[in-house]
């Protein structure tokens, strides 16, 4: 799937809002998730990583674009035949047990 044809349906956050998990439509009607990640801000404190002007340190914050969330990205292993089915796998996977929707 292109980010141009990424059709999120729902998008979940982990408790600490470092992790996003969507559930998006694919072309043949089926769902896959996607799961990004932004290091913890104790992590970036060590001056290893360098961010730019207005970096959002969580995804609660992030107005990233989707084409530029969804480039060259590949969603995680999985097809999903119902919405339910998929907020289930979302909830068990790791970090992020306790979710919230978006």
């Amino acid at each position: 799937m292109n980010s141009s044809s990424i059709n999120e349906v729902e998008v979940w956050l982990s408790s600490d809002g470092l992790g996003r998990a969507a559930i998006a439509r694919r072309n043949d009607g089926l769902l896959c998730i996607y799961a990004h990640w932004k290091l913890a801000p104790s992590i970036l404190a060590n001056g290893r990583f360098i961010t730019g002007p207005g970096y959002a340190f969580t995804w609660s914050i992030d107005d990233t674009p989707l084409g530029a969330l969804y480039e060259d990205r590949e969603p995680n292993d999985g097809i999903y035949g119902t919405v339910d089915d998929a907020r289930r796998e979302i909830q068990n996977l790791p970090g992020f047990a306790g979710a919230r929707l978006m």
